[in-house]
């Protein structure tokens, strides 16, 4: 019989630590007793535009293959959850590539990754930090307080193999985990609304197996019950008539949130130096009551000039619109915007709200815009109908109508670059003030005949 129990009692040892073994080699994931309310597992074979918008795509690739998402980049790539969230986890399995130092690094995931908008909010892992550098095999831990970096821990971790990154945030800190393992937190208290990004910024692959996103916090385990104590036989007490009590007051349900999402329409996707692209930018309130005090806001840099503005005001290089708009309701702002240089620019897009008891809310976004560089053939950077190559071949200036300041412009010049040489030709078109002139004489002209 002892031999009986002692071979149980090894199995059971045996069978124990076996489980203990086998939990410790598998990477648990800190949402994995939870519901999420976003998943992506990268099934399909293309981006779900349905789930994601493309903030950045700028060189490089975004796939989808084999259960994974490739972010390969040779400048930009950065991907947004369409929706946005307050409080709950973030979490994705990720796996980081490439070199040590900045070459092979700036691999993010986390919320509100790189926002565009300054002072922004946002939490997230970052394989490299421009102010901070990185390692290879460790990963940071950054928070962003409006505009102001409040937090940057680095964190050992082996890239070129899969890991579960995951960020908690509630209403008083942000925790990292990875593996399942908290790596560092910070207090903090921000309750906007924020997108969950993935972002590769150099030309090594960023692979992504998932990404899922829940609300709420993990149920905490039951606790074992205390064992009940035998009870104590007393005399019964003289009987107490009992007080009554007055019901609970009923706690009215929330009367909920206003929430403004952006989206963007471009019809010419990169148009040439000179050419005007239509822009819209369209708001819509998907939150169950109405948005209040709606103030937005685009700052266009000067190497854009902007043709036409309908839904909103234009002062100077800024693009403003004030309203509100109820549950369901949309607002469309349509731009003809000029490019006048050979440059990728961002027109950022700031909106501030309130809901019916004046809480205050802000989202954001970035109009990216990039003009096709023209061959020097097309190009004519001064407008005076010569391209900046048959200027070079003429010896005069491409930024200039008027290379030597005779009057004439070049193409109609027969020595455009010598002053001193009269110019029998056509002189450059009249201005306004000419052609204002000429109106007022064939006014009178008119005037007299009449008369007669």
């Amino acid at each position: 019989m002892n031999n009986e129990m002692r071979k149980i009692s090894s199995l059971i040892i045996c069978l124990v630590m076996g489980a203990t073994v086998f939990a410790v080699a598998v990477p648990m994931n800190i949402g994995a007793s939870s519901v999420p309310i976003f998943e992506d597992n990268f099934d399909g074979t293309s981006l779900d535009t349905t789930k994601w918008t493309i903030v950045k795509n700028a060189g490089g690739t975004i796939t989808v293959s084999n259960g994974n998402l490739l972010l390969y980049d040779g400048s930009h790539k950065r991907i947004d959850t369409i929706s946005r969230f307050t409080y709950g986890i973030a979490e994705a399995k990720i796996k980081i590539s490439g070199p040590d130092g900045p070459a092979g690094h700036y691999q993010k995931f986390g919320f509100n990754v790189n926002a565009e908008s300054s002072p922004y909010t946002g939490f997230y892992f970052d394989s490299y930090d421009a102010d901070y550098g990185g390692r290879a095999n460790h990963v940071r831990a950054i928070v962003f307080n409006v505009g102001d970096r409040i937090h940057n821990e680095e964190i050992a971790v082996t890239w070129n193999e899969y890991h579960v990154f995951g960020i908690k945030w509630n209403q008083s800190h942000v925790e990292f985990y990875i593996d399942g393992e908290l790596k560092s937190s910070k207090s903090f208290t921000f309750d906007g609304p924020l997108q969950v990004g993935v972002w590769n910024d150099r030309s090594y692959t960023m692979t992504t197996g998932w990404v899922k996103i829940y609300l709420t916090p993990p149920t905490t385990p039951t606790p074992t019950p205390t064992p009940t104590p035998t009870p104590t036989i007393t005399p019964s007490p003289t009987p107490v008539t009992p007080t009554p009590i007055p019901p609970t007051p009923v706690t009215p349900p929330p009367i909920g949130i206003p929430q403004l999402t952006i989206s963007q329409t471009t019809l010419k996707e990169e148009p040439k130096v000179g050419e005007e692209a239509l822009i819209t930018v369209s708001i819509m309130n998907k939150g169950n009551v109405v948005a209040k005090n709606i103030q937005l806001t685009e700052r266009v840099p000067s190497s854009i000039t902007v043709s036409y503005v309908d839904g909103a005001n234009y002062v100077g290089n800024l693009v403003s619109w004030i309203g509100e708009l109820q549950s369901g309701e949309s607002h469309s702002i349509q731009h003809s915007f000029k490019f006048i240089e050979t440059k990728e620019k961002a027109i950022p897009v700031r909106i501030s709200y309130e809901d019916e008891e004046g809480k205050k809310y802000e989202t954001s976004t970035t109009i990216w815009l990039k003009t096709e560089i023209p061959t020097p053939t097309q190009l004519d950077s001064d407008g005076d109908g010569w391209t900046d190559e048959q200027e070079r071949i003429a010896g005069t200036n491409p930024y200039s109508k008027d290379t030597d300041n005779d009057g004439y412009w070049d193409p109609h010049d027969p020595n455009p670059t010598d002053p001193n040489i009269p110019a029998k030709a056509t002189p450059k078109p009249p201005g306004f003030e000419a052609l204002f002139a000429i109106a007022g004489l064939l006014a009178v002209a008119y005037l007299l005949r009449r008369r007669k």
